[in-house]
């Protein structure tokens, strides 16, 4: 399972269009999710400060009332404090006490009566307690949450602090103010939920339905960055299939130079690098031609005078050793020229195939064209046809007969020349394609010619932009040569 995972990631990530992709939409989600992040704090920040202004104000407000009226009305005044959403007691000391919010203080000793003390101020982790039943609700300004006994709930305790325990309770933060009156008689206050914690975040956090926008917002951004990454890695694809048509045209326009100039710069020295290459092979070939062209004259004369020897079986050998001479010229010429591009048309394949095996047939060799396919090619027929008399030649030399055929795969056509011969050990079947590579001591019952006649072969065939490769079939081999088909 982990392997075939591995599998799939490095699938995934292996193009440079995807790699793109992914970097610039994890980059993007980031920078969602880390927006998204501060706006939720400063949300949370601001909603504080407001009701914690709020919170003063009603403290300030009830405080005023309290101060305001006599003594033995104010039990009836804090008992019903639950109205304005805050719970009150008169007397005692406070139960629950933590460290002094200053800030909170001075706030407060700015809204108060100049008579009235803050003793202490602060926000509580968990100070007032429902009991988590079907009808919590939340702290606020209702009729029977006042500090009074009533009928369900447990009289609340000092600071209106439930002390009973009634079942499973809950605790919710609050402020918790103490302050004293101008008579000094002590009150407690909380006020719930004025500095709790953040509230759910999360696309899937209750109460909240999953944004649609940022589905939305996130689709734009992926396009955006597919978009970007194609256009970063189109000129990268040109420029790979420009590597590989010029192996099969040498001769190919050059690529244009557009694009960023990373890009330009690649593209520049690629053609640069074509021409450089085209210039090396053209003087190669007119080198070769011209010792070919220079080695005529001496060779001919060389004829003339073998042809005064007295003693024929001299003779005989020495017009041998100048022929074989003569054919090796001729054949290290044609592999050169067999690396240079030729001029390409559409051609009808059976025909083609037709004429190499009229010609090889008129030559008194065993070759039969089995089936016609009705394909056209894009190729160069002099150069084709010298490479299907080649493998012909060679199944010949060694199978005795040349069976052709032909079967189309797609856009891709297969040529096969089959023979009756002994076959090749697997090891040398890619090593008879090498210049000058000879297997007689396995397949001929004669001697051979120079060991160009495969490699002209696969060099032809890789210039038309295709393939070509020998099999063993059981019963002798088969050279399978596949082209593309002609554009429609």
């Amino acid at each position: 399972m982990k392997a075939r995972l591995t599998r799939r990631w490095h699938k995934l990530t292996g193009s440079m269009t995807n790699r793109i992709f992914l970097l610039l939409a994890a980059g993007v989600v980031l920078s969602i999710l880390l927006t998204l992040e501060l706006a939720r704090r400063e949300e949370q920040q601001s909603m504080q400060q407001l009701r914690a202004q709020h919170d003063t104000e009603r403290v300030a407000q009830f405080m005023h009332l309290l101060n305001g009226i006599p003594a033995e009305v104010r039990p009836k005044i804090v008992t019903s404090s639950g109205h304005v959403g805050l719970r009150a007691t008169l007397g005692g000391d406070a139960t629950v006490r933590g460290d002094d919010d200053r800030a909170l203080m001075a706030s407060l000793r700015a809204r108060l009566p100049a008579d009235v003390q803050v003793m202490h101020a602060s926000a509580q982790e968990r100070c007032v307690r429902f009991p988590r039943s079907s009808d919590d609700r939340p702290f606020g300004p209702r009729p029977e949450d006042g500090f009074g006994p009533q009928e369900g709930r447990p009289d609340p305790g000092p600071g209106g602090i439930n002390t009973g325990n009634p079942g499973p309770q809950t605790e919710i933060p609050c402020m918790r103010v103490d302050l004293q009156l101008s008579d000094a008689t002590p009150v407690h206050i909380a006020i719930g939920s004025a500095f709790g914690g953040p509230p759910p975040f999360g696309p899937f956090a209750a109460g909240r339905p999953f944004p649609v926008h940022l589905l939305v917002f996130f689709a734009l951004i992926a396009a955006l960055a597919w978009v970007a990454a194609r256009m970063v890695i189109s000129p990268l694809r040109r420029l790979s299939r420009a590597a590989s048509e010029l192996g099969a045209d040498i001769e190919r326009q050059p690529l244009r130079e557009e694009g960023p100039w990373e890009i330009r710069r690649a593209i520049a020295a690629f053609n640069t690098m074509q021409a450089q290459i085209r210039v090396h092979i053209q003087q190669r070939v007119f080198m070769l031609a011209a010792i070919a062209h220079d080695l005529q004259t001496p060779l001919t004369r060389i004829r003339l005078r073998l042809e005064k020897v007295e003693n024929p079986e001299l003779r005989a050998q020495l017009l041998n050793d100048l022929a074989a001479m003569q054919q090796l010229v001729r054949e290290g010429l044609d592999f050169a020229r067999s690396t240079t591009a030729d001029h390409m048309q559409n051609l009808d394949l059976d025909s083609l195939l037709e004429t190499v095996c009229i010609d090889a047939a008129d030559a008194g060799q065993d070759v039969t064209l089995r089936n016609r396919s009705g394909v056209a090619i894009r190729a160069n027929p002099a150069s084709l046809q010298r490479c299907m008399t080649n493998l012909i030649d060679n199944a010949i030399k060694y199978g005795d007969v040349a069976i052709v055929s032909t079967e189309r795969r797609g856009r891709l056509v297969d040529i096969r020349i089959e023979d009756h011969g002994p076959g090749l050990p697997d090891d040398y079947l890619d090593k008879v394609f090498e210049p000058f590579y000879r297997m007689e001591s396995s397949r001929s019952r004669e001697t051979g010619g120079v060991g160009l006649g495969l490699a002209i072969a696969r060099n032809i065939v890789q210039r038309h932009g295709g393939n070509i490769r020998l099999e063993n079939t059981g019963h002798g081999m088969v050279a399978i040569v596949q082209l593309p088909l002609a554009a429609a």
